[in-house]
């Protein structure tokens, strides 16, 4: 993420406003994901062309949403790491050979609902705050949530 939309995604994270997923820009190290991981866009109720699909009963979301377009797979990320600092973040780094890709698709779709899918279970769900570049991270959760979450989409 470029200049202060990073503090903007952390501010609001912090204040609990909203459960976000922003771009972050460290240096990528951590665990490898399942491959099965897909990060997709949510779709309107019903929508045609789309799949349903069940959030993890350990989300504190239930039920299910209807997913369309895939935005990044496994094949496009390289680490993800859970970080237990200020807040609990659970961040994930994408190769060099998908940043570009993947930064258009989340500039065209800022402000939309992303899920994080892994084992045909949705494991997170927020809105897309800003555009990811090389890298991004998830916030808004409990421990207990970024230990379940981490333990779905990383191996």
């Amino acid at each position: 993420m470029k200049g202060g939309s990073l503090s903007l995604c952390k501010n609001l994270a912090t204040a609990g406003l909203l459960a976000v997923i922003c771009a972050c820009t460290r240096v990528p190290s951590g665990a490898a994901p399942q491959e099965d991981l897909e990060f997709r866009l949510v779709g309107p109720d019903a929508c045609a062309g789309c799949d349903k699909v069940d959030f993890d009963p350990t989300y504190y979301q239930k039920g299910s949403l209807y997913l369309q377009d895939v935005i990044a797979r496994s094949a496009d990320v390289s680490a993800i790491k859970a970080v237990a600092e200020d807040e609990r973040t659970i961040e994930i780094y994408f190769s060099a050979e998908s940043a570009d890709a993947i930064r258009r698709l989340t500039s065209a779709n800022i402000g939309r609902e992303i899920a994080v899918v892994a084992g045909g279970k949705i494991r997170y769900k927020a809105q897309i705050a800003a555009p990811f570049y090389d890298s991004m991270w998830m916030s808004g959760m409990s421990s207990e949530e970024q230990t379940a979450i981490f333990r779905a989409i990383a191996k």
